[in-house]
């Protein structure tokens, strides 16, 4: 008895996996060729973008960020990196401590 009610829920539980896909087609499929290979250049240009950024070349490094938003415009570290750029880029004009004291301010 106990086998046969295990046995039933497993059958239910595996047709109703595979009708979902079937329900609902605007669940797109992750496994293909073509998404996993979005998912690498993802992850090769928020790389890259923060590469730039931890050189300082922060133009370049926003500009990686927006390449990562033309393919995924919900990309959460593309957009903190762009918001790390923009801050780090305002600081970087600031003029330092150090260039008043060579003026003579």
């Amino acid at each position: 008895m106990r086998t046969f009610f295990l046995g039933s829920i497993m059958v239910l539980l595996f047709t109703g996996c595979q009708s979902v896909k079937r329900d609902r087609p605007e669940i797109p499929d992750l496994n293909t060729p073509e998404h996993q290979a979005k998912v690498k250049e993802v992850e090769r240009l928020l790389m890259r973008g923060q590469g730039y950024h931890d050189l300082g070349d922060y133009d370049s490094a926003h500009h990686e960020f927006n390449r990562v938003l033309a393919i995924d415009p919900y990309n959460q570290g593309a957009r903190s990196g762009i918001d790390m750029a923009k801050r780090a880029k305002a600081l970087s004009m600031q003029p330092s401590v150090l260039d008043y004291r060579g003026r003579g301010y």
